[in-house]
């Protein structure tokens, strides 16, 4: 809601609203956010960017001319009654709604204000593997909840095709009605980004520099990535640097302290702008159980930065394609980790070719993707879309 509590009916005529959570702290999803609004703006649309609850100031997090909707609810379950607000009176044309299970809490929203406007629902994660913590009540609401509102969208997006098989399952709808939609490369990959923050966060460290880019959350198993860290170490000398926060930064830093690494492992925190330090490395190592898409390693590849993931569901298998642009290894395999790691530090690499392979998930191709499924009408098929700012304004 903005700052007067009300909704400004004097829209431009196109506008799409972008519904997730919330946006701070940055996540892989709240990253695809900005840059598919920026994106789709830059084409002339008027955007929303509307959030459940935002706490944080966003302050300069969110690009100029972008309108943010807070809607203010204690719970993610109390966003329902905002939300039927919010399109009754902002009356967009198009919805994209990003992380079940606000996916489902938007379709139902949607239906109660009898909106007229295209709704479409994004998943990021594969939900079964995310989830599969829950207890069995639990995981039948999840399955209830996809089975009863997915089917309520007009179209239904996932980020690899891991990811759509597995909500396609849960939800008892077919694959056929899931589009894969690979996420953008969240930054802008600037070649004047300022590196004196890195250099300060290695303290000095010119010799070999690993670096991973993640939440502190089970998902990531950064503790399995210090274990192999510890291996590798014991044949030559580095540095691995992790950024981010979350839950279990204190547990991870734990984890070094008992592999013996600790002098050894850098947690800077939380980073804006993570590009000059991916340019800093040597090279990026995802060490995730599953991740939806692994927006990460685009944005490594496109810094030219060697990469070594496991290969867990979800995407990296498909941005590396199998291999062909860097080393994949068995889920939950320190060894097998260590050894990638220490080879990837020793090879050529074709910088060139990395750069290209991240160019293939610009964020304008994507944005015009999803353009194509919320607006049908303004991208028949076989159109052209928009090139230029303000083409369809």
């Amino acid at each position: 809601m903005t700052s007067n509590g009300s909704f400004t009916t004097c829209f431009r005529p196109k506008r799409i609203a972008i519904a997730l959570p919330a946006l701070l702290p940055f996540g892989g999803v709240e990253r695809v956010a900005v840059m598919q609004a920026k994106s789709i703006l830059d084409l002339g649309y008027s955007v929303d960017l509307v959030l459940a609850s935002e706490l944080n100031e966003l302050q300069d997090n969110v690009p100029a001319g972008i309108r943010v909707i807070n809607l203010q609810s204690a719970r993610l379950r109390d966003s329902v009654r905002p939300f039927v607000r919010y399109l009754r009176e902002a009356k967009p044309d198009a919805v994209h709604v990003a992380m079940w299970p606000f996916t489902s809490l938007c379709l139902v929203a949607h239906r109660l204000a009898r909106s007229r406007a295209r709704i479409i629902v994004s998943d990021h994660n594969p939900l079964s593997i995310q989830y599969k913590g829950w207890g069995l009540a639990n995981r039948l609401v999840l399955r209830a909840s996809l089975a009863l509102t997915y089917s309520l969208a007009n179209a239904r997006v996932a980020v690899s095709g891991d990811v759509a098989n597995d909500v396609a399952s849960l939800s008892r709808i077919t694959r056929e009605r899931f589009t894969v939609i690979h996420n953008p490369m969240p930054l802008p990959m600037r070649v004047d980004a300022n590196g004196d923050m890195a250099e300060a966060a290695w303290g000095g460290w010119t010799g070999r520099r690993i670096i991973t880019v993640g939440r502190f959350k089970p998902q990531k198993n950064h503790a399995l990535l210090i274990r192999a860290f510890k291996r590798l170490v014991a044949t030559m000398d580095a540095r691995l640097m992790i950024l981010g926060v979350g839950e279990l930064a204190d547990a991870t830093a734990a984890v070094a302290r008992a592999e013996g690494v600790a002098d050894k492992v850098l947690m800077p925190g939380q980073i804006v702008d993570p590009i000059p330090f991916y340019r800093s490395a040597n090279l990026f190592v995802l060490s995730s159980d599953y991740e939806g898409f692994g927006n990460v390693i685009v944005e490594a590849l496109a810094c030219g930065v060697p990469v070594v993931s496991t290969d867990c569901p979800g995407g990296p298998a498909e941005i590396l394609e199998n291999g062909r642009y860097g080393r994949l290894v068995p889920v939950g395999d320190a060894s097998a980790l260590a050894s990638a790691m220490a080879e990837a530090l020793v090879a050529e690499h074709n910088y060139d070719a990395l750069k290209r392979r991240a160019a293939d998930f610009s964020p304008m191709v994507t944005s015009k993707k999803y353009l194509r499924l919320l607006l049908p009408a303004d991208f028949p098929e076989g159109a052209e879309a928009p090139a230029a700012k303000d083409a369809l304004a």
